[in-house]
């Protein structure tokens, strides 16, 4: 069953056409990859299902029910999280705080540390990730930064996941840790936007994977026929 829809989706930026009247079906615990030329609109329809881009024409379907995100805090609180190249975490935020940015536990207006560093400690055993919540952000590398906006997608119980070139700027040892996660979130139900334009990549984690050409799909099938 299709946990995420695109149905006749456009966009225009002044005279050029972005996505032309895009239809996509994502299945629910998959890792549906979506692959291009630069400029054939993969990004554009990674934006638009994340929030931070609104489409012309069309609609988004979750589970069935149309949606419309004003901005990616929007999308988050609904579920849909998005994690690029270059992370967007406050830099003078430690981990935890960054992950329970705009959520964080409360008293009388004032931040519950303890209470933050358990829900953080508890959710970085869960994921199996050994990063230290009090790190400052400022002094993390590319793959920490990753691991802190997945974690803060998981902090909000993301159903679906929208990564944009995630191992462009990772080293090889860091890019097999991200498939290995990638893995692990599709094994636990949730569900996998993969952009890249590395082939390699898209058939060792892809269960579908969609072509894009000058902002149209060209086709879609199982990584399997591929």
């Amino acid at each position: 069953m299709a946990d995420r829809e695109l149905q006749g989706v456009s966009k225009h930026f002044g005279g050029v056409r972005a996505l032309d009247d895009v239809s996509l079906a994502v299945a629910g615990g998959t890792v549906h990859a979506i692959v291009g030329e630069n400029g054939a609109g993969k990004s554009t329809l990674g934006r638009i299902v994340a929030g931070s881009l609104s489409a012309e024409r069309g609609r988004l379907l979750l589970d069935g029910a149309p949606a419309s995100f004003r901005s990616p805090r929007d999308a988050l609180d609904h579920g849909v999280a998005a994690i690029s190249q270059e992370p967007a975490l406050v830099p003078q935020l430690s981990v935890a705080e960054n992950v329970y940015l705009g959520s964080e536990p409360k008293r009388a207006a004032f931040i519950r540390r303890r209470a933050l560093r358990r829900a953080y400690a508890d959710l970085a055993s869960r994921a199996g990730f050994d990063l230290p919540g009090q790190a400052r952000a400022a002094t993390l590398r590319t793959a920490e930064q990753q691991k802190t906006e997945i974690l803060r997608a998981l902090s909000r119980d993301a159903r679906i996941i929208v990564m944009d070139e995630p191992s462009a700027a990772l080293s090889a040892p860091e890019t097999a840790q991200l498939h290995e996660i990638v893995r692990s979130l599709a094994e636990r139900g949730t569900t996998i936007l993969l952009i890249s334009h590395f082939l390699r990549e898209v058939l060792a984690l892809g269960d579908a994977v969609t072509v894009l050409r000058d902002g149209k799909v060209v086709r879609t099938a199982v990584t399997s026929e591929e």
